[in-house]
């Protein structure tokens, strides 16, 4: 999971200069499509190119994206042929290198967060979609009209739709990360799942007499929730602020400082990586640890299967026990990520109704679990995948076998829907941490994913890039002790010295912006 999503918002805006885009519409080819038709399959000759990554799960069975089931069946649900064009992997500048060289597919899936949409609108790259919408993708229009939240994400400051976004249908699936711990050990001294800052002290204090440092994590900014704080920007009331200088986190600071006297953190838990965390938590070195739902805890339950071994997750900590927790991991329900039509398309008509399947109840479906009978059947009302879809004990993941056929544990143009990770995740375990992680007020707070000019993300970019490592390491220096804890306010002077309150105007500008669409 990403540490901090708004520190790579724009940071590639600098590449552009940010122009207004005014009433400009570019020129569209006239197409036979019938505006507001839905049927499907299309009856069509005509073919599309789609730029995207090969997920990796699938890289190792076949080299081209159209290989799959899923693609196949796709192509036969919508009656249009695609050829899937691929970067190499792991490219992290493709897209950039994609834009530059000018040889542009019909349709780019991508995070859009480190490019100006508006930009590349007025630069001729990608197609305000707007008309688009309205004309020929009558099942996302509706979904926007009936999710005005989402609508203002995937909208510009100019209120020009530029993707077919990948959605998440409900909170539960944007919490997919957090705290798990040793529930057998929780057990043996008769203790509950932690939820305050109260409860984790006795908890560490009773796995410290079983093993040699309970904490094998260095998500430790993760309990900033805990103190009623904040490790990231936040918004207070319409005002946005930067937690890390409240005085909120220096009572966080402080405790983990007390967490590392105590030996209940590794002493070398800054340079610690996930083989030894993962190697820890499995030799019982640790008892608490924080990741993933399906890599890491569904990963450690099935390696000690049939041992006491067991897990269970903890919500992301409060102030109290009668309250929620105000900071967690939780992600949008839109990541940035989606399909644009780029202005090379010939018949951009003929993309968008390809584009709006995903959102019409049959598409939803298909990209959720694929072709019913093949890989999933109904089931008393339930999309029920294949068992041979999620059983690994052939020794294929499940992840591999999911995304051939269909796109519930991947992303795409469509909404995802909750019944996949009901699936994916296959233990109780698994099951009550999507509850337990997305039991937080975090959306309260959460800065929104905002639209920078180049000159703000420049200048953003520039300020925050030295904030950020200076801020790091002295977390890193007080939770050690090497920086006392009474230096708070001198660290405070310093983060405003270089900058701070300069970056947070730039977002404030960007967050009125956004409440203004």
């Amino acid at each position: 999971m990403k540490k901090r999503i708004i520190c790579g918002l724009l940071a590639a805006a600098t590449a552009f200069t940010l122009t207004s885009c005014g009433d400009k519409k570019q020129a569209v080819t006239e197409s036979n499509m019938e505006k507001g038709v839905v049927s499907y399959p299309i009856e069509t000759d005509e073919k599309l190119t789609v730029w995207m990554n090969l997920p990796g799960q699938v890289s190792s069975v076949v080299s081209n994206y159209g290989e799959t089931p899923f693609a196949k069946n796709l192509a036969e649900a919508t009656g249009i042929e695609v050829e899937y064009i691929h970067p190499a992997q792991g490219q992290d500048s493709a897209l950039n290198l994609l834009i530059a060289s000018g040889d542009m597919p019909d349709i780019v899936k991508a995070y859009w967060h480190a490019e100006n949409p508006n930009t590349l609108i007025e630069q001729n790259v990608i197609y305000n979609l707007n008309d688009f919408i309205d004309d020929y993708s009558p099942n996302y229009k509706k979904y926007l009209e009936e999710n005005p939240d989402i609508k203002k994400q995937v909208t510009t400051d100019d209120g020009y739709n530029y993707v077919y976004p990948f959605l998440r249908a409900e909170k539960s699936l944007c919490a997919t990360a957090g705290f798990m711990l040793r529930s057998d050990w929780l057990k043996e001294f008769g203790l509950e799942v932690p939820k305050t800052i109260a409860d984790w002290d006795k908890v560490l204090e009773a796995f410290k007499t079983k093993c040699e440092a309970p904490f094998a994590t260095n998500r430790y900014d993760m309990f900033a929730g805990g103190f009623g704080a904040f490790a990231s920007e936040y918004v207070d009331n319409g005002t946005v602020k930067y937690g890390p200088i409240q005085p909120e986190y220096k009572e966080l600071m402080k405790k983990l400082n007390e967490w590392f006297q105590k030996g209940y953190i590794d002493k070398n838990f800054a340079i610690s990586d996930s083989k030894l965390m993962d190697s820890n938590i499995l030799n019982g070195i640790s008892g608490v640890t924080f990741g993933a739902g399906g890599g890491k805890m569904g990963t450690y339950l099935s390696a000690k299967a049939g041992e006491s071994f067991d897990l269970a997750a903890a919500p992301y900590p409060s102030v109290s026990a009668t309250e929620k927790g105000k900071y967690s991991g939780m992600e949008w329900q839109y990541t940035t990520l989606g399909c644009a039509i780029t202005t090379a398309c010939k018949n951009p008509q003929l993309a968008a109704r390809y584009l709006d399947y995903g959102y019409s109840e049959e598409g939803m479906m298909f990209y959720n679990f694929g072709k019913e009978g093949e890989s999933y059947d109904m089931v008393d009302g339930y999309p029920k995948y294949k068992a041979e879809l999620t059983d690994a004990t052939d020794g294929t993941p499940v992840s591999q076998k999911l995304t051939m056929n269909c796109l519930g544990s991947e992303s795409g143009p469509f909404v995802q829907d909750k019944r996949y990770l009901e699936q994916y995740y296959g233990t109780d375990q698994q099951r009550d941490a999507i509850v337990q992680w997305s039991d937080n007020d975090f959306y309260d707070y959460k800065f929104p994913t905002v639209m920078l000019s180049a000159e703000e993300g420049s200048e953003y970019s520039s300020i925050m890039a030295e904030i950020k490592t200076y801020v790091d390491e002295t977390f890193s220096n007080i939770i050690i002790g090497k920086t006392p804890v009474d230096e708070f306010d001198n660290y405070v002077e310093t983060v405003k010295s270089m900058g701070i309150d300069q970056a947070m105007s730039i977002l404030q500008a960007a967050y009125d912006r956004y409440q203004n669409k």
